[in-house]
């Protein structure tokens, strides 16, 4: 599992982590300083915070699409950038449009092509301690 730190105040740029197409992003945690709240994150967008006592402030699945062919989104391809201005925490993820260039493979990850057509943001208020899930 990965860990990575992010502080609101001195950051400049979202935290950016990347996942080769071959390699999933294995479980994440993001501590948000300033924030006193950790995110943890699958490569499937199910999403948990926590605060500085590592007590449960809710959970959000990411929508995903039923089938690669579909609409969906996934971290495990490409990137997820998590920033935070003191009041609220924001981590946004890729969406794909996945298309099949080899109509007839093996099912193999390899034989499939994907586009980013959008992005959704879990955005985590941290007064009211509620998540929200914006798409597009």
């Amino acid at each position: 599992m990965d860990r990575f730190t992010y502080n609101s105040k001195t950051a400049t740029e979202p935290l950016t982590l990347t996942a080769f197409y071959y390699n999933a992003i294995d479980p994440t945690t993001v501590v948000f300083e300033e924030e006193g709240v950790s995110a943890y994150m699958d490569s499937v967008g199910h999403i948990e915070f926590y605060d500085g006592e590592n007590n449960s402030l809710g959970f959000v699945d990411v929508p995903c699409a039923e089938s690669p062919d579909m609409y969906g989104h996934t971290g495990q391809y490409g990137t997820m950038d998590c920033s935070a201005d003191g009041s609220s925490i924001c981590i946004t993820l890729p969406c794909y449009e996945w298309e099949d260039y080899y109509p007839h493979c093996d099912g193999e990850s390899d034989r499939w092509d994907r586009k980013i057509y959008g992005y959704f943001r879990v955005v985590f208020d941290c007064t009211a301690k509620t998540i929200t899930v914006l798409d597009r």
